[in-house]
């Protein structure tokens, strides 16, 4: 079994807001352009995703100014830092920096975007490929003696 370490930051600003993935292992990035968000229980509300901590960005960033945004918030004074310490954004920033072009995922995420698109998007973002590759199986056994509860579980 896999152990996935990743690291989940959201970067919300006045009109954009980045979701981005830190993946050391696979030493890579993948980035989701959302719009209309601008906290970050919005952020996970609409995107299912756990957001490990988030930075807020007075203007909106590219790709390649993820390190210096995270570099530039790791002041211990900066308060522009939300479940993050100085020290993970220094951290973060560091990993930024030695990610490949070719090994940074930018994608955007519209809210035209059907169910069955957004879970592509999300899947292509989110999955890892070693995590993939092992093909496990997951059996999930009802311990309830109630037959069909399972199906009455909220899953987000």
């Amino acid at each position: 079994m896999t152990v996935r370490i990743v690291f989940v930051v959201g970067f919300i600003g006045q009109s954009q807001t980045k979701l981005v993935d830190f993946n050391p292992q696979g030493a890579t990035l993948s980035i989701i352009n959302v719009s209309g968000v601008s906290d970050k229980n919005s952020l996970e509300r609409m995107l299912g995703i756990p957001v490990d901590g988030v930075v807020k960005v007075r203007q909106n960033i590219q790709d390649k100014d993820i390190s210096q945004t995270l570099l530039k918030s790791a002041s211990p004074f900066s308060s522009s830092l939300e479940g993050l310490t100085f020290i993970d954004a220094l951290r973060l920033s560091v990993f930024a920096k030695t990610v490949q072009a070719g090994a940074i995922y930018d994608r955007d995420f519209p809210p035209s975007l059907n169910d069955s698109q957004k879970a592509t998007v999300l899947s292509l973002s989110f999955t890892d490929p070693t995590v993939y590759q092992e093909n496990q199986a997951i059996q999930i056994i009802n311990a309830s003696n109630v037959s069909g509860v399972g199906q009455d579980w909220p899953l987000c």
